[in-house]
């Protein structure tokens, strides 16, 4: 998940993983699955290709090759619904994303003003891991609101 919220602030990556939790575990599931989905396409392609290679005669014929193109297909069907709904999954993840990017914004804003303090006097120099347990902890503890904008 860490990969997937580098380029952004660091409150973005937390601010929705505190109020949806679940979000982090579908996106890692997510791209595990799609990972391995284009693991199995590889093997697929390049059993075929083994097949087609070693066939001899008339390749109507060679049950093995017949059987190999019919799993391959029934498979990349089923990995292209995969694909269509692992789209949906992450564009639901997005928008969720979108509508707390205000409240990680006030936090990476907040981060950058307590870490100008250490320009005044060098003790309220503060760490992002620091600044970061301290955000997590009051996501924890703030009023859930019904409405996001309120949060």
């Amino acid at each position: 998940m860490r990969a997937v919220c580098s380029l952004q602030p660091p409150s973005a990556c937390f601010v929705p993983t505190a109020n949806v939790p679940t979000h982090r575990s579908r996106l890692q599931d997510l791209v595990d699955e799609m990972s391995a989905n284009a693991v199995i396409l590889e093997e697929l392609e390049e059993s075929l290709l083994r097949n087609l290679a070693s066939s001899s005669g008339d390749i109507l014929s060679n049950e093995e090759l017949i059987a190999t193109l019919e799993s391959a297909k029934a498979k990349a069907v089923d990995i292209s619904a995969k694909l269509a709904q692992a789209q949906v999954t992450k564009a639901d993840i997005n928008r969720t994303r979108a509508a707390y990017a205000p409240a990680a914004k006030r936090g990476s804003i907040l981060f950058f003003v307590m870490a100008g303090l250490s320009n005044i006097m060098k003790m309220y120099e503060i760490s992002l891991a620091s600044f970061l347990v301290v955000f997590k902890r009051a996501l924890v503890n703030a009023k859930k609101a019904p409405a996001l904008d309120a949060r």
